[in-house]
C-alpha cells in the first residue's frame, strides 16, 4: 500500500534499498505511485525522503500511544500485552478490551509444576517428571528447563504485573 509497511527502521530501509538497487528492482506503491529507490532527479529524492521521514514520525507516534495504553493497563493492575502465561488466556468476547483470565484447561499443569518443584527441589527432576508423564507445552513440545524456571519465577503468578519500569499488584 505504501512504503511505511516495507521497513520498520532506518537500518532495514538502507539494506532493502541497497538490495533492490543491486537487483535492478523497484518499489511499486499504491499510495505513493511516484516512489522509486532509483532517484532520477533531486525533486523526486526530496519527496521520497520526506515521505520516509513522515513514516518514521508516524511509527514513533504510534509507539508512544501504544506504550501509554500499556502503562495505563498496568497501573490498573492488568496485563498490558503479550502472550498469556501458561494457565491463563486472553478473553476477547463480552469485554470492552481483552483481559487475561484463568484457563481452566491448563491451570492444573501450572499447579502441578509448582507442587513438583516443592517436592523434588530440582528443575531437572521436574522436567523429567513432566516428560515421563507426557506433559507438553501449549506448542506440543517437551518443557525445557528454562520454560520451567520461567513459570516458577514469573511474578505474574504471584499477582504482579509489569511493563518496563512499572510494577503493580494485579
Amino acid at each position: 500500500l505504501n512504503t511505511s509497511r516495507l521497513w520498520r527502521d532506518d537500518q532495514t530501509k538502507v539494506f532493502i534499498k541497497r538490495d533492490f538497487i543491486k537487483m535492478g528492482a523497484d518499489v511499486l506503491s499504491i499510495e505513493q505511485p511516484t516512489y522509486s529507490v532509483h532517484h532520477q532527479d533531486p525533486s523526486e529524492w526530496l519527496v521520497n525522503n520526506m515521505m520516509e521521514l513522515l513514516d518514521t514520525f508516524e511509527r514513533m507516534q504510534i509507539a508512544i500511544k501504544l506504550a501509554k495504553g500499556r502503562r495505563t493497563k498496568v497501573k490498573a493492575g492488568l496485563k498490558a500485552c503479550g502472550t498469556a502465561p501458561l494457565g491463563y488466556k486472553w478473553k476477547h468476547e463480552d469485554v470492552d478490551k481483552p483481559v487475561i483470565v484463568i484457563d481452566s484447561e491448563t491451570i492444573g499443569l501450572v499447579h502441578l509444576i509448582y507442587k513438583k518443584y516443592l517436592e523434588l527441589k530440582s528443575i531437572h527432576k521436574v522436567k523429567k517428571y513432566l516428560d515421563d508423564n507426557n506433559h507438553k507445552t501449549l506448542q506440543g513440545k517437551s518443557f525445557s528447563p528454562m520454560a520451567i524456571r520461567h513459570i516458577l519465577t514469573n511474578e505474574f503468578y504471584k499477582g504482579v504485573v509489569k511493563h518496563g519500569d512499572l510494577v503493580k499488584k494485579g
